[in-house]
């Protein structure tokens, strides 16, 4: 290999992000370090492995919606769940196919991984909050209007 190869494997491999090629049956053909590493798996175990088996099963007919519209040509993003171990990962999928005419190991989808399960949890507690805040408004109007509670609706 060249050094422009090796770097090239290098900033794939560390990249922040997973980034994963699958082919028609949603096969692993390539996955890098990170992508790895977000399914817990080591690399070489994860060749030719069907990615719809990390799929939650709720997520499955999204995901396969998701990759058929890829083989389409499409570019597109999709969130769906990801059932690591005991663990529930949700995940935003960017998918492209690919730039060029599929290889021989017949890459049909490229994806980048991201990790959204914080997010979703922040969204959950905010609107918890968001809630409570509410609640405890209205509670206070009618505190204030012990004697005409239908007032303070209005």
């Amino acid at each position: 290999m060249n050094d422009a190869s090796n770097r090239h494997a290098e900033l794939y491999d560390f990249a922040p992000l997973a980034y994963v090629s699958l082919d028609q049956h949603s096969c692993i053909r390539e996955i890098n370090l990170t992508g790895a590493s977000l399914l817990r798996q080591e690399r070489e175990r994860l060749y030719g492995r069907p990615f719809s088996s990390f799929v939650d099963t709720s997520d499955l007919a999204r995901f396969l919606t998701h990759l058929r519209q890829c083989a389409e040509g499409q570019t597109l993003s999709t969130e769906v769940g990801l059932r690591i171990g005991e663990s529930r990962l949700d995940v935003r999928l960017h998918s492209a196919p690919p730039s060029q005419h599929p290889g021989p190991h017949g890459r049909l989808c490229q994806t980048a991984i991201v990790d959204i399960t914080e997010l979703r949890q922040m969204q959950v507690r905010l609107s918890l909050s968001q809630r409570l805040a509410t609640v405890g408004t209205i509670a206070a109007g009618i505190a204030r209007q012990p004697n005409n509670p239908p007032a303070f609706l209005i």
